[in-house]
């Protein structure tokens, strides 16, 4: 079995121990979140989409960090969302590693290979583009928003949602993958 192999099966056997582990969604508030109420679980979700959900929990609390250190004067606080928010670009790579290690199986050596290079050359760019999109849905939202204490409760609430136990540990499974695929350290 190649190391690529037993990596990718590892990380599978890792993913399903968290999901078992889930917690249940987090304490309702007056704003409505963004997030899907199943993220990050949801395994009939579409690989793009599950991949866009993390971009938009990576916007969302880059927007509440802007918002923490510039209207609330915390940066320290601001520093700790801004984190979050590059982890959860971070999961986004992870996200396809994980849909690729799912049909590893089914690959030959070189097509796993081929298949794994391509995954992070597009997973990269996603982590990036998708992330920006979101951003700028998000600035579209606020932009055109009658009410602006209904979008900061909807920003709260999606940033909440973004920071359950349950989210930052998969994300924290995810960035350890992306490490370890990609920069061979950790494991």
């Amino acid at each position: 079995m190649t190391m690529l192999r037993r990596f990718l099966i590892t990380f599978i056997a890792a993913l399903l121990t968290q999901s078992a582990l889930a917690n249940p969604p987090a304490t309702p508030s007056a704003g409505k979140s963004w997030i899907s109420t199943s993220f990050p679980f949801d395994k009939d979700l579409p690989v793009t989409r599950q991949a866009q959900q993390w971009a938009m929990c990576s916007a969302t609390l880059e927007v509440f960090s802007e918002f923490i250190k510039n209207e609330m004067g915390k940066p320290d606080t601001a520093t700790a969302y801004k984190n979050f928010s590059n982890g959860a670009a971070i999961a986004i790579i992870g996200v396809f590693i994980r849909d690729l290690a799912n049909r590893a199986e089914q690959m030959s050596g070189d097509e796993l290979v081929d298949k794994m290079q391509q995954t992070i050359k597009y997973s990269q760019f996603a982590s990036k583009d998708y992330t920006a999109a979101a951003k700028t849905q998000i600035g579209m939202m606020r932009e055109n928003s009658s009410n602006k204490n209904q979008f900061m409760e909807d920003l709260i609430a999606s940033s909440k949602s973004c920071t359950q136990k349950h989210v930052l540990d998969m994300q924290q499974i995810y960035i350890d993958a992306a490490r370890q695929l990609l920069l061979g350290v950790g494991g």
